[in-house]
């Protein structure tokens, strides 16, 4: 039995795990920098401040930067996917009220469950609360109702093809998201960001700075920006994480859980008579 769509809503992302993961990011900054005040009193910085080392850390903002771009286009991309959900949903809901309209004998309450069902089971999948083949399930289970009932239409119907190619468009929106789910950016591109970030936060650990303040305070700032971008990129890979307690961008599933609302309601109001 699905839950009521509050749960969904409560589940969205708070904002104590942002907080949590500006402490993991400060924690990981706080030991950077006790190590270079450590290797700083040790006498160990023997790394002077050239222009090689510069170049190093410009060209590491530089690859994160690039990584970023590409992460977040397709971000944007995955940020429509909601809302696209959503639009073939109340598309096939109000068509599926046309043919009652259209023949008032005939009722389509079925579909509109099924249809219910399936908006549920979408929601469901995106929280990884079932599995990408039961949501299969509940969509063939759809398309069989949705079929059925258009039976009834005198042929040809172009409100039939609609009905199916809304049913098309939500299968490819859906297989899309399991594409993203299970893709991640060019790995390879994520090593060398990680190598080059490490290699950045170790040679900054061994430069040799006149101040141990200016030392402590120069290694905590940038490591700061370095961590807080390769978070921010490894968490906008990953737009549908919602199960991940470490995720904190995720999209907003308002229009979906929107959507299944309406559904709900034309369900309960016997709209197919």
């Amino acid at each position: 039995m699905p839950r009521p769509i509050e749960w969904a809503i409560a589940s969205r992302i708070p904002h104590r795990r942002r907080l949590q993961f500006l402490g993991k990011i400060g924690l990981g900054v706080a030991v950077l920098g006790a190590a270079k005040r450590l290797i700083h009193d040790l006498g160990w910085d023997v790394l002077g401040l050239s222009p090689l080392f510069l170049a190093l850390l410009l060209s590491t903002v530089f690859l994160l930067l690039f990584v970023l771009s590409g992460v977040l286009e397709d971000y944007k991309e995955s940020e429509k996917i909601p809302g696209k959900i959503a639009s073939c949903l109340d598309s096939l809901r109000l068509e599926l009220a046309l043919i009652h309209h259209q023949l008032p004998g005939e009722s389509v309450e079925r579909s509109q469950a099924a249809l219910a069902r399936l908006g549920q089971a979408v929601l469901d999948w995106l929280l990884d609360r079932i599995s990408g083949d039961q949501l299969r399930q509940e969509y063939e289970d759809c398309q069989k109702q949705v079929y059925s009932s258009s039976l009834v239409l005198p042929a040809p119907s172009m409100l039939q093809g609609r009905l199916l190619q809304h049913l098309e468009v939500l299968l490819s929106l859906i297989n899309r998201v399991e594409v993203i789910q299970n893709t991640s950016f060019v790995i390879s591109v994520y090593w060398m960001a990680y190598l080059s970030t490490a290699l950045v936060c170790l040679g900054l650990i061994f430069t040799q700075v006149t101040s141990a303040i200016e030392s402590v305070f120069f290694m905590a700032v940038i490591s700061f920006v370095l961590l807080f971008l390769l978070h921010l990129i490894g968490d906008l890979d990953q737009p549908f994480g919602f199960s991940n307690e470490d995720s904190t961008e995720d999209v907003s599933l308002d229009a979906l859980m929107l959507s299944i609302k309406r559904l709900r309601g034309t369900n309960s109001a016997g709209g197919g008579g």
